[in-house]
């Protein structure tokens, strides 16, 4: 018997690298044998980040079908066919129809989360404030579509500090964004007698190093500014010291000075915010103001002087406030403010030089790639033994250059798009502007139209451990990675085959369960989940047989 397959296009994984099909399979009475629901396949993406379209997707498709279901997935599916006949050594014949083409050429942000140790985070909702929003999935990936132009991307999730970049969006864009922890960094601080005398507030679910506030009288008040008696803190403080604490730093390492953003380096930032006991945002009373204590370590021994700066949330650029002060001969500087947000204790990098770094799609260097999100780092050896973090932040235009102000030292410059990693050699700048380095160029570190894709979770499945007649019975399961099927077989003693039922069909949940009600008795009851994960690859996972009672 020979077996007609046709398919059409549904929709994008959010990595970005997947499209997703429906898959139909005919026998020779041009019969629909099998559906199978969003078939995933990984597919090549060009040099401006858009999938391939038209016949040249017709062949990458007509391929990857071919080799799954020729090299495997028939066999898996034999006891399914009609009659229960045996499909081995079948050839498939692809008819690719319906298609509708994928990556067209259309503004969308690409990327992925990940915590200070860089584990992927699910769950966390992006923002785009020049419209469109996405939710990260388990690979921490996320895609949707965006408007062009210069925006502000920010990423938020229950039990972390919300983050964001600064992105200008054209075609395919990407942007990677680190958050971190509040768990051992922010803690509630309860607040009483807020009108009648300083209150301080103190505890940031640190063992050591705790910033603290005090807020004079009638400093926090309503939105009808009125003061109020009792409040939350909420305080976290990111030490230099921290896993992560150059990648999770908010918006970006410029300062406004005289009218211009320049380049600083950060001593440690801290997050401060008030709450009445409904979780309404309480404000400052910027006339009163409050007096943060701030730890930093390491110790930058022999300053005891450091600008503050408060950070724009709107631009991403920090905006100058007054000197914090060393308290004693403590690692604790203290300092005013008049508005909670996000403050930062830096100096503005004396020496800069401009650099252009161009990114490349392909090793040889003949085509640029577009959205890629450039990081410059400078290493410790020749930037010296600093208490202080810094990093230059980007984003590729159409042409693959992007230009950003950088201090001296020996340059560690890495590129993100998707899956792929674009990357150069160490360059060395003098930090003397007139011999400053003017440009470099980062290449892609592998096959970059063929990203790895993540690794599907173990496959588990829960059952009852006896079943009784005409009685529901709740299966459910967990794992997979992007197509859940779960399959009821059982046993028929007489003709010695296998009659299966579909109780859920291609699922793309990662768990969930369904109702089964048994009415035959005296057969085995098996049940079978599989999972089809990014590359096609099918997994399997059953329990032992039941007889109903």
């Amino acid at each position: 018997m020979a077996y007609t397959t046709n398919y059409s296009f549904k929709r994008f994984d959010p990595t970005g690298s997947i499209m997703y099909v429906v898959v139909n399979i005919l026998n020779d009475s041009s019969t629909v044998v099998e559906t199978i629901d969003s078939f995933p396949i990984k597919i090549p993406i060009d040099s401006n980040g858009a999938a391939t379209t038209g016949a040249a997707l017709d062949t990458h498709v007509t391929t990857t079908l071919a080799s799954v279901f020729d090299g495997g997935y028939l066999q898996q599916r034999k006891y399914q066919y009609d009659n229960g006949n045996v499909v081995t050594n079948a050839s498939l014949i692809y008819t690719l129809t319906s298609e509708i083409e994928a990556g067209e050429a259309v503004d969308q942000i690409i990327g992925f989360v990940f915590d200070a140790s860089g584990n992927p985070i699910s769950g966390v909702t992006v923002t785009s404030s020049g419209g469109g929003s996405g939710t990260t999935d388990i690979s921490g990936g996320f895609l949707f579509a965006a408007t062009a132009g210069a925006q502000k991307v920010t990423a938020s999730k229950t039990g972390y500090f919300d983050n964001f970049k600064m992105i200008t969006v054209g075609g395919t864009t990407n942007m990677n964004i680190v958050l971190q922890t509040q768990t051992g960094i922010q803690s509630s601080v309860p607040l009483t007698g807020l009108t009648s005398g300083t209150v301080t507030g103190t505890g940031t679910g640190r063992p050591s190093n705790n910033a603290e506030v005090s807020f004079p009288a009638n400093a926090i008040v309503d939105g009808g500014n009125n003061p109020v008696a009792s409040a939350t803190m909420k305080i976290g403080n990111i030490l230099v010291s921290d896993t992560g604490a150059t990648d999770i730093f908010p918006g970006t390492f410029l300062g406004e000075i005289s009218g211009s953003d320049e380049p600083i380096e950060s001593y440690g930032y801290v997050n401060v915010s008030v709450e009445d006991g409904s979780g309404n945002s309480l404000s400052l009373n910027p006339a009163i103001g409050a007096t943060v204590r701030m730890p930093v370590n390491p110790d930058p021994v022999g300053e005891n002087t450091i600008a503050t700066w408060r950070l724009n949330e709107t631009t991403g650029v920090w905006e100058q406030g007054s000197n914090a002060t060393r308290v004693g001969a403590s690692n604790v500087f203290e300092f005013n403010v008049t508005s909670f947000s996000w403050w930062n204790i830096d100096k503005p990098i004396p020496v800069c030089c401009d650099l252009t770094v161009t990114v490349y799609a392909d090793t040889l260097g003949a085509v640029f790639a577009n959205g890629v999100d450039v990081t410059v780092n400078v290493t410790p050896t020749n930037w010296g033994s600093r208490p202080t973090i810094w990093q230059g932040r980007g984003t590729t235009n159409s042409n693959g250059q992007v230009t950003m102000k950088v201090p001296p030292g020996i340059l560690e410059v890495v590129g993100k798009r998707g899956s792929t990693t674009y990357i150069g050699t160490g360059y060395e700048t003098s930090g003397t502007p007139s011999s400053c380095l003017a440009s470099m160029s980062l290449y892609p570190q592998y096959d970059w139209n063929n990203p790895f894709p993540p690794a599907p979770p173990n496959l588990s499945i829960s059952y009852p451990g006896t079943l009784n007649l005409n009685q529901a019975k709740t299966i459910s399961w967990a794992g997979g990675r992007q197509s859940n099927t779960i399959i009821m077989e059982r046993f028929d003693p007489i003709n010695e085959t296998f009659n299966s039922q579909t109780l859920v069909s291609n699922s793309i949940l990662v768990s969930g369960s369904v109702s089964f009600t048994p009415t035959v008795a005296g057969e085995v009851h098996v049940f079978i989940i599989q999972a089809t994960d990014a590359n096609g690859d099918v997994y399997t996972a059953q329990t032992p047989g039941v007889v109903p009672t």
